[in-house]
């Protein structure tokens, strides 16, 4: 089923959002142009940056003339604010997914609150979800000033669209246009709803009064530390995110090196009885992350550790000195093979060593 037709935006005009379970892509238009709902494996809901005539969108577009805009993150969080700006005035548009927080039965949404910071602004809000990746159809519903969306043939998914503004339904699609001034705050929300006979029982005021603050805090607590180790961290001196002579990354290098290194093999991490990644059983190690750690000791002074590291490490290649992704409990290769982006580490590593044993000789 066709829409409007969305000019295509280079990609880099782009910002996520997300919970943990799916992303979505806003673009500095103000308009969702790809989310898979509610979650990454499932279809997408979302996709006019792929087809631009059928593949689903939800905009806010403020009715101003020439304005210029720009994205931003608030500081420690994803919550991702994006502010136009025009003679006519200046409007902020603040979009963020709820953390789930692992619970498998919570409900995804989309939160978009729209505010004014200068002038009388006209907004005009679209929502034109297309299931299946545009394949299905599906059928709206107007119920108490909220509309329901439900696939007729994707396995009967089904969301809902709140505000505290009027909505309506326009060929199938959600609409609104509304007016705000100074101050003035506007919110619109899309969940899933699991079944189709079962009242959702989150109201605008949920989303309004709660999930604002308790997301910042979520993203915050996040940040500042889990309980998983995870080896991506190694990235973090690799990247220049961090000297790798920090106090704190050496302390965050040691957890890595205490709880994920088997001799000089590294497990990305270690999947508990919470199953926090969604899958059952457990990973082998990744010949990446091993890499990744002997270049990250090589960069902190630790030369003779990292080399020796090194030469064990060559060690489980293969008879023609190619690894695979990952190694199993008997050292057997394991997942993609031969995996570049393992060799592209070893050879990372094998740079830095050779650059750092040449100045301490």
């Amino acid at each position: 089923m066709e829409h409007e037709y969305r000019p295509y935006q280079p990609i880099e005009n782009y910002g996520v959002i997300g919970d943990l379970q799916t992303v979505a892509l806003v673009g500095l238009d103000g308009s969702i142009d790809f989310m898979s709902f509610p979650r990454f494996d499932s279809p997408t809901l979302f996709a006019s940056i792929l087809d631009a005539r059928k593949g689903g969108y939800f905009a806010v577009e403020p009715q101003m003339e020439n304005y210029k805009s720009k994205q931003l993150y608030l500081p420690g969080t994803a919550i991702l604010v994006t502010r136009f700006f025009a003679e006519a005035g200046i409007a902020e548009l603040i979009d963020y997914m709820p953390l789930k927080k692992y619970k498998e039965n919570s409900t995804s949404a989309i939160v978009r609150k729209i505010q004014v910071i200068r002038g009388t602004i006209t907004f005009k809000v679209k929502c034109a979800p297309r299931f299946d990746y545009a394949r299905a159809t599906h059928q709206t519903q107007v119920k108490d000033g909220e509309l329901y969306f439900a696939s007729i043939n994707d396995g009967n998914a089904r969301i809902r669209l709140i505000a505290d503004i009027e909505l309506q339904e326009r060929d199938g699609d959600g609409y609104a246009e509304f007016t705000l001034g100074e101050s003035e705050i506007a919110h619109i929300i899309l969940e899933s709803v699991e079944a189709a006979d079962k009242t959702p029982d989150r109201n605008i005021e949920h989303y309004t009064r709660h999930t604002y603050r308790e997301t910042i805090n979520d993203w915050r607590k996040w940040y500042k530390g889990a309980k998983v180790v995870d080896a991506s961290c190694l990235l973090m001196p690799l990247t220049h995110f961090i000297a790798p002579t920090e106090p704190r990354w050496i302390s965050t290098m040691e957890a890595i090196g205490k709880t994920l290194k088997l001799d000089v093999l590294l497990y990305r991490y270690k999947n508990s009885t919470a199953r926090f990644d969604g899958l059952d059983g457990e990973e082998g190690t990744f010949n990446l992350c091993s890499f990744w750690y002997i270049e990250a000791l090589a960069k902190s002074g630790k030369v003779e550790e990292a080399a020796e590291n090194f030469e064990r490490m060559i060690g489980y290649a293969n008879h023609l000195g190619l690894f695979s992704e990952e190694l199993g409990k008997k050292g057997e290769h394991l997942g993609n093979f031969p995996q570049a982006f393992t060799h592209l580490a070893m050879i990372s590593a094998a740079l830095e060593l050779n650059k750092q044993l040449a100045r301490v000789r």
